[in-house]
């Protein structure tokens, strides 16, 4: 399949910003509802980053790709223990795809990563121009859940390891490092969460 990218941008680009918040008034509604402390982000995904990933794929030889987070909803909760409920809401509610999600153990130090892909719901899929359709994109968004804690440190390793991997790779060392700070972070907020 021969992608025309430039024309891919320019449907990207059509999307309106309110297919977004009405996506995200649905899922705030369910939140809210049940008294979590949140805060709720939603973006349509830049199309030079869309376009980077699917040539990325292709380039890979995964033709059946298709782009599953062209809608992305992160929900940030304040509290750990408030994820489990989260999940609870989101599983109860959106028709799940798949999920993703980093099980935790002692061993590991690294923020726990939370991926719920789902189904668009028809109205949004309506609102948004047929066209995009026929490009390897896919009728589903992502939602992510996470700390406060762990967003600012998910900011910092999407920007500076996962969007530059290959640099990575031959540095070790300095992977090892980062997820050394990660380790002290987490282990001074698990301290004090225990001396109050």
């Amino acid at each position: 399949m021969t992608i025309d990218y430039q024309r891919l941008k320019q449907e990207i680009n059509a999307i309106s910003p309110s297919v977004t918040r009405d996506l995200e008034k649905e899922i705030k509604d369910l939140l809210d509802n049940c008294g979590l402390y949140y805060k709720c982000f939603c973006r349509v995904k830049t199309s030079a980053s869309a376009c980077e990933k699917i040539e990325n794929r292709y380039s890979k030889g995964k033709t059946n790709y298709k782009l599953q987070d062209i809608l992305g909803i992160r929900i940030v909760v304040y509290f750990k223990k408030d994820i489990p409920l989260c999940e609870k809401i989101i599983t109860n509610n959106c028709e799940i795809d798949n999920i993703s999600k980093d099980e935790e153990d002692d061993e590991t130090f690294k923020p726990q990563r939370i991926n719920y892909v789902c189904k668009m719901p028809p109205s949004v899929v309506n609102n948004i121009n047929s066209e995009l359709w026929t490009y390897p994109i896919d009728r589903t968004f992502e939602i992510q859940v996470r700390t406060i804690f762990s967003e600012g440190w998910h900011e910092i390793e999407h920007d500076f390891r996962y969007k530059c991997l290959d640099e990575w790779t031959s540095n070790y060392d300095l992977s090892r490092i980062l997820n050394g700070v990660w380790a002290t972070l987490d282990s001074k907020r698990l301290i004090n969460r225990r001396l109050v």
